[in-house]
Order: structure tokens, then C-alpha cells, then sequence
């Protein structure tokens, strides 16, 4: 009986145990309703209010609660000043002491102490310095005031401005600056009329917390003077007075960086961001662009940003840091919790937020790293071996330098015997491949010990990987096979207990993707597909269906299209907005359990290329350099990769980059330009997908300019079969988009002989350039023995390729080599996709060898140059062009255009002669272009044969070619083929002979002729008539055939005409008049001789021919033929206003005198 007694009163006692567990889950520790507020910036408490304030404190919990105060760690005792009222805690003054960063409310119920977050209290003192300047300065030059606000003045003003003793402020202009930092006065540069005296006032916000207001305080400085007299400075260089400053901000603020420069003439000033671009739609410059203003900025607005300013000397430049900050937010608060007596407890506190601390209470006690406690830097706190002691409140702190946020539960523990939260199912699913879990989930303290058996054979889960027991009691089972179908059995035991539970377990095919869905990028306004198809079980239903950032689809221009569990969804006219994260869901019902959801997401991006940068200005022009600066556009959704600035030279129609590597971050540039020249500049963007439309040009005029650039090179040897001369050579350095060299002394060469010269006698030379502002620089001095020629150039060059990789190089020995040849010097550069010569490679032949081979060369176009010496030096040099196969692939052949040309795409295929290791790139350049080509694919696969290329533009001829590439080594080459994309609808080119233009011209054209036609035949009709003489004089050679008529029925016969009857005028429609060439100024040069057969009153021009009345000419030629060209002054010194600008010839020499420039040879 006792035996049965004292299992009855376990049994209550476990039974009080549980229930005592379960009451005590549900009371409530103390829970703020009402956190303490910040006083701090706008809301910052004036030492002037004396009307009282009130830090709010509230919780809500169980049973009472009582409230204490901590600042600064130390409890706050409450006086006659500072009172304690329903948690609030009140000062009837404020004080500077007052002032602090830690104030905290403690809240305390029967279950423990809870902890507020930390409040501030800021304290308002904004007194001015009294000082006062009194300047002198020249006008032009810079000068500020201070307006003396103390750096530890918080907060800071929230307006300042100056005003003069007539109460009108100082207006801000490009001229005139103030400081948002330190309040100052900055006159960029001074005027006379700046004398003045001038005082500093400043707005501060005044914090009104009774009524939850905030009103305005000004406080004004002392007056200064500034006097502007003297002689004015010419010029003064650019100065940064005040620069930006580092600044920590919060995502979702406005920021605003300054920059105020000095100088004269007024600094122009650049700004942009450190390795980036400043943000698209988010920024803006302001006070004549001293100030960048970023609006809502984000975590990638991150960065150094930096002004840059010019006024035409010196550039400088000041950088600061911007750090985005991130408030503190929960991501896993504390709550109450229930743990068994004995364990280890990881209690997890996790906040998201830039730079996030934690901080842990116990009861209202700081916690502290102690063999009982271990605190995690990720806000975790472990307690170890749990005791009933540990029950209490704990409170987790969250904080960073911008905020900080709390949460509080308690911690309650248990103890006794095992119980169950959850039984295993009557039959769970398991499915085949993956791991599943079968449900036992227990309580009970200590922490029971769980064990499993399937089919009564219990389970290894100590010693292998294919089981997990979860602290819950949970079992999981690892790639589930078809053998793990069974009964399963659960066990939990501690010390006070056991319980045990069993259910079946099925295993079915999981769910699974056969097609998922990738990330990708598509271009604007293309159609995109997605698919995704999915099997399962056949026992399970599953429905499948998308998602486009995480909402149904409902938008109109997608088409779904699902057939079971396969599915397409299909987007027409893309727009970049339709970028987003598509997912596609299938959702398999499990008995008991509900719907398991399996995801297959992608990002897919809609891009185009950039729009073009806009806003393009140029400043800081010089004779030979200009800066260009620019706003960039919209990236479509595709990071820019680089800037290119490109120019149009004078005349000539072809783009040239003036620098074709900008980086993204740069929104100015400086380039070279060459004097004399005009130019058109423009400025493209480039990102991933392809280079965006020129910008909106500007033009510019450089001014002439001295060569700048002296002579690279020369060389002089004498000449064979003559001891008095030499021959010179040397190279021209000059870049001719600017003053061409012309005739003067030797013109425009680059080789020049000198005769008349002492045979056998020691010269030295130096030569120099000159154009139309000025001489250049000489070059080197160099010596001459007359009387020792060199070598004449070598025969002609082969190259050669034996076997892939070797070179042969074979030449014909100089027709004349003046003496015998000691060697040949062979010289050899690859030239690069732009052109550009790469690393001269120098060899020498042993004796005088003709041929020369190379081993392992690489794949490229190559320049060989030989030169020929013999005792008295290197003669003249000769030079070809080879393309060597090199150890790169073979090139692709047969480029070809196949299928259907359309506005926008071209499809070309090639063949291949061995298929490359990486794969094939197509590239491109316009018809028109002479520049190199560019790439329009990324690399093709290696089994490629086709490929259509799109994003080109509508009614263009393009020029294609493709390369091979394997392991990094690109072949030559393939043929290159034309291909034209068709005109836009609409847009058809209507044949010249079918425009109005040209038919109205040619019906004028007709209609003249045959009026002169008439008038002719008119005038010649009533010559013959005039001449035709009285009655009787027709001819009768055969009287018997006279016709006898009647006197009476012969018609009257006119009187015989005047002798004045050819002056009887004709009538006719008057003669149009030329009034073309009115001018005084007319020039016989403006006419061609040849086209002026025409009547005088059709072209009224000075000494042209007159027509005799019979219509013939008096002097059918005029005077006798002049030369079009002698009205210009035969001098070679022209005026260089009349001069035209010049692009860049192809060789120094095929330019003539455009620019009065030469060579000079001084002797």
C-alpha cells in the first residue's frame, strides 16, 4: 500500500510539475510599451527652456511594476529637480551636467527586471566667438570672413547667412559662397564694390518637448569689415578653402557634399566618385555646383568622393568618405522561453544593421563573459548547466553609433519527466532522396534522451551519418532510400521518466526540377522564354505556378502556358522594368502535413545599351588640350564599363577616340588636341551590352600653335659618286590633326640632299620644324663626312611560314651598296588591333647572309624592317607587312551572310579548318570606318557555326569578321564580308531622279531651252522674210509653166521694206537676270572660262561676249585664257586667317602648304 502510495504521489508531483511549467509559461515579465525618446539634434533641449522636461518610460506585465533610472551606468537619485513619476522620469530645470548618451529605464515585476534602450539628452549651447576681422585686399582676389561658430557647437545651425548694416543679406552667387559647415563668407574672387561691413547670424532649432514643437533661436556675431582697393591681380590660381567632409549617414538621407574654391577667373569645379559612378536619378549640383547632393542614398552610394577645380592652371583636388549606416532592426528578438533544468541554453539575439553590438542583462544587470555565460560577437548568449536560479529576465541590446534597440523574455525552467509537444504521424512520408523528418518532438527536464528503433532493431545514431536526433526529440533521415519504409519507434528518458510513441513511414518519389530556371540577361524590347518543368510521385498531387518577385503573375504581356508539371512563361516587349525575380513554385500535398514547396528562381534582367552621357561641356581650352565633362545616363541595367570620348577633325567624316578607356567613375577628362584645327567632340558610354549613341556634341577651335615636337632620328651619309653633297633623312614626330609642316626650305619631307658642299670635309647638322605659330625644337646635332655613302635599300622582302610558328624572311642584296655589306640589321613589331606598333625585336645577320628565320612565333601581323650596312654605316631602311599563323589556331574561312537580313540582325556562318580549344568571336566596324574592329559577341561555344547578330542599328552597312582563339591565342583573321541591316518601315530612300526637287529643276531647265529655241527660230524667220526682195523677182526658169491669174485675184503685194526695217524690236518675254555676282568684290577666279558660252542677258558678268543680232557671238571667247589661281599672292607666307583647318594627312609629305609650316636645315 505504500508502495502504491508513493507512486501515486510521484505521479502528482509530475503532475504539479507540468502544470506549475504551464502556468508559468504564460505569465509576463515586463514588456516596454513606452521607450525613452532621444533629445538630441533638432529636438535638443536649450539651456534658455526652464519650462520643464519629461523622459517617457512605460511597461506592461504581470502583478505590479515598479521603475528606477541609470545614466551613464549609475543610478539616478531623485531630488527636488529630477523626479521619478510613473517611470517618466521629469527635471524641473536642465543643466549642461545633465547631458549624456546613457539614460535607461528599469522596469521590475515579480518576475524580474527589464531594461529599456539607451536614450540621449543633448543640451543646447550655441554661443558665437566675439572675435571680428577687419581684411584688406586687391580686387580679383579671394577673401573670406569667418563666422566663428565653435567646432563643438551641437547641434549645428540649421541656417546661417550674413547681412550688411542696411539689414540686406549677402545675395550667394558663382561669386559669393557660404559655408553649410562653418558658416563662413568666401568671395571667389572680390570686387570693389564688395567694401562693406558684414555680421554672421545663425538659426538654431529650439526644442519645445512640452508641446512637442520645435521653434528657432538666432544668434548674430560681431561686424567685420571688408575693404576691396588697390591694383586688381590678373590672375590667381585655384585654391579649395573648404573641401568636403567625412560623413556617416543613414540609407534613406539626403546628403550634401561642399566644395568652395577660389580663384580668378571663377574655378569650375568637377565632382564624381572614387571607382564608380555617381548614382543614376539620385543626385543633382547646386550653388553653381560647389555642392553634390545624393537623395536617398543607399549602401552602394558607399565610397571616397572627390572636387576637383580649374581655372586653367593647376587643377586640385580634395576627396572625402561617405560611410552609409544602417539603424539597428530585429531580425530575432527574444522572447519568453522554457528550457530543461541541466542543459546548455544557446539563446540567439540577432539584429540586422551596420556595425551592430550587443549588450545582455540579467534582472537589469549587465552580463558579463564568466564560466556560466559566454557571449557570441553575433549576439548569442550561452548559459550553462541550467539551474533554477537562472530563472529570471533577460534583456538583449542591439546598438550602433546611430541607434539602439532591446527585447526581453524569461527564461523559466522545468523539470520533469518527458512529455510529448508532438507524436509521430500515423504514416509519414519520406521522400526518396532527400532527407525527411520523422516527428517525436518531447519535453521534459532534464533534457530527455531520445533513441529510435525501426522494425524493433534499434537504430545506430551514434556512429553514423545517416541519422540525426534534433534537441527537440526529432529524427532525421538522410538520402532516403527505399529500404527506410518501416515502423518507427521513439524513446525519451531522463531521470524522472520514460515515454515512448511509434508510426509508419512510406517512402515516394520526391518532387523534382527537370528543367530550372537560370539567371540571365536580355536586351530590351526582345521576347524571353522561361521554362520549368518538374515530375513527382504519382501518388501526390502537385500544382505548379510562378511567381515574379515573390506575387503572382498578372501582368499582361506574359503568357503562361502549363501543361502539368511543365511549363513555359513567355514576356513580350521587354521593358527594363521587367527586370525581377521569377520563380517558378511546385507544391506538393502531404498527407497530415500540408503543402511542401519547392522553389526553382532566377534574376532576369532586362538591359539595353547606356544612354548616351548628356550634359557635355568643355572648359580649360588650350592651344593643344581642352577638358570635357559630362553626366553619365542611364546604365539600362547594365553596369558601365567605361567612358569614350571620340572627335571629328576638320573634314574629315570618321569618329576618332580620343580616349577610348575612361573610367566609370570620372565625369570629366582632359585630352590632347593639336593647334589649328576644329573639332566636334562627343562622348559614349559602354557597358555589357554595347556602346551607347554619341552624346550631343560641342564644338571647339584650337589656335595655331609652334611645333611641339622635335625630330626623331636623322641621319646623314654621303652620297655615292658625289664628295660635295649629303643626304639626310629623319623622322617626323609630328601629329598631324595639328599645324601641318609645309613648303619653305624642304617642305613637308622627310629626305633631303644637300649639294654644293666641300668634298671630304667634317659637317654637323641639326634641323627643326616650323609652322604657322612659330619654330619647333631642333633636333639632335649630328656630324657628316661628305664622300661616304651608305647602302641604297635592299630588294624586295618575302615572308614566309614553312611550318606554323616559323618564320622565313628573304631579301635581294641592294642594287647599290656603295662598298661591301658588313650585315644586315632585321628588325621586327607585332602590330596591334588599333594599329599601334608593338615592341621593336633587333637581330643581325652573320656577314652578308640574305635570309633570316624566326622560331615560335606567335600569331599576328607583323612589321619586318631591313637595313643594310656597309663601312660607313646603315643605309636606307625597307619595310613590309606580313601576317604570320603563328602557334595561334587556324583562322576561320568562309564568312559568310546566310538566312534573313533584318533591321536590327544579321546571321552569318563560317567553316573552320581545325575547331579552336576556347571558341570564336565575331567582330565589327561600320563600312565607312577606317578604324580598328570591335568585338559584338563574347566568345562562341567551340562547335559553333552560326550566329545572329542583333542590337544593330536599322539602314547600316557593317563590316564583320571572326577570330579563333585557343588557350589565350587568337588566330588572324577570317575574309570579311559586308552586310547591310534593312531600313526601318517608312524610312525608304527615294531615288534622287524621283525627289520633286530634282524634277522641278529639270522642267525650269527645259522651259529656258525652248524659249531660247523660239526666240531663235522667231528672229531667223523674219531674217529671211526681211531679205527676200519686190514683185517680180522670183525666179522664172521655165515660162511655160507661168501661171496666168487675174490682176483682180492677185493679193496685194506689201511695200518694199526701210533700210532701217531690221531695227523693228521683236517681241519677246523679257530675259531673266543673274543676280548672282552684284559685288564689287567679283572675282575672275570664281568663274570656270570654259561654261561661260552663254548670252550676257542670262549672265550679266563683267567682260563676257555680246551677241550680234543674227545671233552669232562678237569675240566668241573673250580675251584671251588667264590662270584661275592669279589672284591669290604667290608669297608662301599666307594670312593664316584665310588659312583652312587640316585633318591628319596619311604621311607628312601629302599635305602642301596648308599651314605656311617647313623643315629648316641649319648648316
Amino acid at each position: 500500500m505504500i508502495g502504491k502510495l508513493g507512486s501515486i504521489v510521484v505521479a502528482l508531483v509530475g503532475l504539479v510539475t507540468v502544470c506549475n511549467f504551464q502556468l508559468i509559461a504564460s505569465a509576463n515579465a515586463p514588456i516596454f510599451t513606452i521607450q525613452p525618446r532621444d533629445f538630441a539634434g533638432a529636438s535638443a533641449i536649450s539651456l534658455a527652456h526652464d519650462s520643464g522636461l519629461t523622459i517617457p518610460c512605460r511597461a506592461s506585465g504581470s502583478g505590479a511594476i515598479s521603475y528606477f533610472w541609470r545614466r551613464n551606468g549609475q543610478r539616478i537619485q531623485v531630488d527636488q529637480r529630477i523626479q521619478l513619476r510613473e517611470g517618466n522620469l521629469t527635471f524641473t530645470g536642465v543643466i549642461k551636467s545633465d547631458e549624456s548618451n546613457s539614460y535607461q529605464c528599469f522596469a521590475t515585476n515579480q518576475y524580474g527586471t527589464s531594461a529599456s534602450r539607451l536614450a540621449i539628452l543633448q543640451v543646447h549651447f550655441t554661443p558665437l566667438s566675439d572675435q571680428a576681422q577687419h581684411k584688406y585686399i586687391a580686387p580679383n582676389a579671394s577673401a573670406y570672413l569667418d563666422c566663428f561658430i565653435p567646432a563643438s557647437t551641437a547641434p549645428r545651425p540649421s541656417s546661417i547667412y550674413w547681412s550688411d548694416r542696411k539689414s540686406q543679406r549677402v545675395p550667394v552667387s558663382a561669386r559669393i559662397a557660404i559655408s553649410i559647415v562653418t558658416g563662413n563668407l568666401y568671395f571667389v574672387y572680390a570686387k570693389p564694390n564688395d567694401t562693406s561691413d558684414l555680421h554672421c547670424s545663425t538659426q538654431f532649432p529650439l526644442s519645445q518637448p512640452n508641446s512637442n514643437t520645435i521653434s528657432s533661436t538666432t544668434i548674430t556675431g560681431p561686424w567685420q569689415s571688408l575693404n576691396v582697393t588697390g591694383t586688381s591681380v590678373l590672375s590667381e590660381g585655384v585654391n579649395i578653402t573648404e573641401g568636403p567632409v567625412n560623413q556617416l549617414v543613414d540609407v534613406g538621407d539626403n546628403v550634401t557634399l561642399q566644395c568652395i574654391a577660389t580663384g580668378f577667373p571663377i574655378p569650375t569645379i568637377q565632382w564624381q566618385k572614387i571607382g564608380g559612378p555617381l548614382p543614376f536619378g539620385r543626385y543633382r549640383f547646386d550653388q553653381w555646383g560647389r555642392q553634390l547632393i545624393l537623395t536617398n542614398v543607399q549602401m552602394v552610394d558607399s565610397g571616397n568622393y572627390s572636387c576637383t577645380v580649374m581655372n586653367g592652371g593647376t587643377p586640385m583636388t580634395k576627396m572625402a568618405r561617405l560611410d552609409i549606416h544602417i539603424d539597428p532592426s530585429w531580425e530575432v528578438p527574444i522572447t519568453d522561453t522554457t528550457q530543461p533544468i541541466l542543459s546548455d541554453f544557446m539563446w540567439p539575439c540577432r539584429a540586422g544593421g551596420s556595425d551592430i553590438r550587443y549588450r545582455w542583462y540579467r534582472n537589469g544587470a549587465n552580463i558579463t563573459e564568466s564560466g556560466k555565460y559566454s557571449l557570441f560577437s553575433n549576439g548569442t548568449l550561452l548559459i550553462r548547466s541550467l539551474q533554477q536560479s537562472d530563472r529570471a529576465v533577460y534583456t538583449c541590446l542591439c546598438s550602433n553609433s546611430h541607434g539602439n534597440l532591446v527585447s526581453s523574455g524569461f527564461l523559466n525552467i522545468t523539470s520533469s519527466k518527458p512529455y510529448f509537444i508532438n507524436t509521430p504521424l500515423a504514416q509519414t512520408i519520406l521522400f526518396r532522396g532527400s532527407s525527411s523528418v520523422i516527428r517525436c518532438t518531447v519535453g521534459g527536464g532534464p533534457r530527455p534522451i531520445m533513441s529510435y528503433q525501426k522494425d524493433s532493431v534499434t537504430l545506430n545514431t551514434a556512429t553514423t551519418n545517416k541519422y540525426t536526433i534534433l534537441l527537440n526529440g526529432n529524427l532525421i533521415i538522410h538520402n532516403v532510400i527505399e529500404s527506410d519504409a518501416g515502423v518507427y519507434r521513439c524513446t525519451a528518458n531522463n531521470n524522472l521518466g520514460s515515454i515512448q510513441a511509434s508510426g509508419t513511414a512510406v517512402v515516394r518519389n520526391s518532387t523534382l526540377f527537370t528543367v530550372s530556371l537560370t539567371s540571365r540577361s536580355f536586351r530590351r524590347p526582345n521576347p524571353f522564354t522561361l521554362a520549368c518543368n518538374a515530375t513527382k510521385d504519382d501518388t501526390l498531387n502537385a500544382e505548379l505556378y510562378w511567381t515574379i518577385n515573390n506575387v503572382n503573375v498578372t501582368n499582361p504581356r506574359t503568357i503562361i502556358n502549363t501543361v502539368g508539371l511543365n511549363s513555359t512563361l513567355t514576356f513580350v516587349n521587354s521593358t527594363l522594368v521587367d527586370t525581377s525575380l521569377y520563380t517558378c513554385i511546385v507544391a506538393t500535398y502531404v498527407p497530415n502535413v500540408g503543402y511542401d514547396r519547392k522553389m526553382s528562381t532566377a534574376v532576369i534582367t532586362i538591359n539595353d545599351i547606356p544612354d548616351p552621357p548628356f550634359n557635355v561641356s568643355s572648359r580649360n581650352k588650350t592651344k593643344s588640350s581642352i577638358y570635357i565633362s559630362w553626366l553619365p545616363g542611364n546604365s539600362n541595367n547594365s553596369p558601365l564599363k567605361k567612358f569614350i570620348i571620340r572627335y571629328l577633325v576638320a573634314s574629315v567624316n570618321e569618329w576618332r577616340n580620343a580616349d577610348n578607356d575612361v573610367p566609370i567613375s570620372a565625369t570629366y577628362r582632359g585630352i590632347q588636341l593639336s593647334p589649328w584645327n576644329s573639332y566636334r567632340i562627343v562622348v559614349a558610354a559602354v557597358n555589357g551590352v554595347g556602346t551607347s549613341r554619341n552624346s550631343a556634341s560641342i564644338n571647339c577651335d584650337t589656335e595655331a600653335d609652334v611645333p611641339y615636337r622635335g625630330l626623331g632620328s636623322v641621319r646623314f651619309f654621303g652620297i655615292s659618286n658625289d664628295n660635295t653633297a649629303v643626304q639626310i633623312i629623319w623622322v617626323s614626330n609630328w601629329i598631324y590633326d595639328n599645324s601641318i609642316a609645309s613648303n619653305n626650305i624642304f617642305g613637308d619631307v622627310n629626305e633631303v640632299s644637300i649639294g654644293n658642299l666641300e668634298r671630304l670635309a667634317n659637317y654637323t647638322f641639326r634641323i627643326n620644324a616650323y609652322a604657322e605659330g612659330g619654330d619647333g625644337p631642333y633636333s639632335d646635332t649630328v656630324w657628316c663626312y661628305t664622300g661616304q655613302p651608305v647602302p641604297i635599300r635592299v630588294g624586295n622582302i618575302v615572308v614566309t611560314e614553312p611550318i606554323r610558328g616559323q618564320v622565313r624572311v628573304r631579301w635581294s642584296t641592294p642594287a647599290t651598296t656603295n662598298g661591301p655589306i658588313v650585315h644586315y640589321k632585321i628588325d621586327y613589331a607585332i602590330i596591334d588591333v588599333e594599329g599601334n606598333l608593338g615592341t621593336t625585336v633587333t637581330n643581325r645577320t652573320v656577314g652578308s647572309e640574305l635570309n633570316f628565320n624566326y622560331y615560335n612565333m606567335k600569331t599576328g601581323v607583323y612589321r619586318f624592317t631591313i637595313t643594310p650596312r656597309n663601312g660607313n654605316g646603315y643605309g636606307i631602311p625597307r619595310t613590309i607587312q606580313a601576317n604570320v599563323q603563328g602557334n595561334g589556331p587556324q583562322a576561320p574561312m568562309n564568312l559568310r551572310l546566310v538566312g534573313i537580313t533584318t533591321i536590327t540582325t544579321v546571321t552569318v556562318a563560317w567553316d573552320v579548318i581545325e575547331i579552336p580549344v576556347d571558341g570564336f568571336i565575331i567582330q565589327y566596324r561600320l563600312s565607312t570606318s577606317t578604324s580598328s574592329h570591335e568585338n559584338i559577341t563574347t566568345l562562341l561555344s567551340p562547335t559553333s557555326r552560326q550566329r545572329t547578330i542583333i542590337g544593330l542599328t536599322a539602314d547600316t552597312s557593317y563590316e564583320f569578321h571572326i577570330v579563333a582563339r585557343s588557350r589565350n591565342a587568337y588566330s588572324l583573321p577570317s575574309n570579311a564580308i559586308q552586310a547591310r541591316t534593312q531600313a526601318e518601315t517608312g524610312a525608304q530612300v527615294t531615288p534622287f531622279y524621283q525627289e520633286p526637287w530634282f524634277i522641278g529643276l529639270v522642267g525650269a531647265v527645259g522651259g529656258l531651252v525652248l524659249i531660247l529655241i523660239i526666240v531663235f527660230l522667231v528672229r531667223s524667220t523674219y531674217k529671211r522674210k526681211s531679205k527676200g526682195g519686190h514683185k517680180g523677182h522670183y525666179p522664172l526658169h521655165h515660162q511655160e509653166h507661168r501661171i496666168n491669174i487675174p490682176e483682180e485675184d492677185k493679193p496685194e503685194i506689201p511695200p518694199p521694206p526701210t533700210e532701217d526695217q531690221d531695227d523693228i524690236p521683236i517681241k519677246r518675254p523679257p530675259l531673266p537676270h543673274d543676280t548672282t555676282y552684284t559685288s564689287n568684290e567679283f572675282k575672275q577666279a570664281d568663274l570656270d572660262r570654259e561654261s561661260l558660252d552663254s548670252m550676257d542677258e542670262y549672265a550679266d558678268l563683267p567682260g563676257l561676249s555680246k551677241f550680234n543680232e543674227d545671233g552669232s557671238f562678237i569675240g566668241e571667247y573673250g580675251d584671251s585664257r588667264y590662270d584661275s589661281r592669279s589672284q591669290y599672292n604667290s608669297s608662301n607666307h599666307l594670312n593664316s586667317s584665310t588659312l583652312p583647318r587640316h585633318s591628319r594627312p596619311v604621311s607628312p609629305a601629302s599635305t602642301i602648304n596648308p599651314n605656311n609650316s617647313a623643315f629648316s636645315t641649319f648648316v
